[in-house]
């Protein structure tokens, strides 16, 4: 199976693309910066929209992105009342 993944960077998702490519399976890491190798995806919440056309031989998505709540101080609210970019793609418009 061809697996995209939001928040593949962090604790989960980078041991979950590990344990899907030892399965057999290719994880397709989201990215918010320029694509750097076959196995990234490309897509800044709020700035651009993720073209369908790319999605179109993924077979499961999983969203793993998020404001980070482990480090200090915690990511709750933004100062401007803004929703941290992190969220932006985990919120229905």
């Amino acid at each position: 199976m061809k697996v995209l993944i939001s928040g593949a960077s962090g604790l989960i998702g980078t041991e979950l693309a590990k344990q899907l490519s030892a399965l057999g399976h290719k994880p397709i890491r989201l990215v918010r910066r320029p694509v750097k190798s076959a196995d990234e995806m490309f897509w800044a919440p709020g700035i651009s929209d993720l073209d369908p056309n790319s999605l179109s031989d993924i077979d499961a998505v999983i969203n793993l992105a998020g404001a980070t709540t482990g480090k200090i101080p915690k990511v709750t609210h933004h100062p401007n009342g803004r929703i941290p970019h992190q969220l932006k793609g985990s919120i229905a418009q």
